[in-house]
């Protein structure tokens, strides 16, 4: 996810939904986290 941040300079929320648009492009099913899961497990990772 930080990958994805960092390339396209694009928050956590935007990151999930690029994400989400690139999988459902590629016909791929896969549930994605939600943004809130994300921004808590990235908070939990800096403490």
């Amino acid at each position: 996810m930080k990958v994805v941040e960092g390339i396209f300079k694009l928050s956590l929320c935007g990151s999930q939904g690029f994400l989400n648009l690139v999988l459902t492009l590629m016909n791929i099913l896969l549930n994605f986290p939600t943004y809130t899961c994300i921004s808590n497990a990235f908070e939990d990772r800096k403490n």
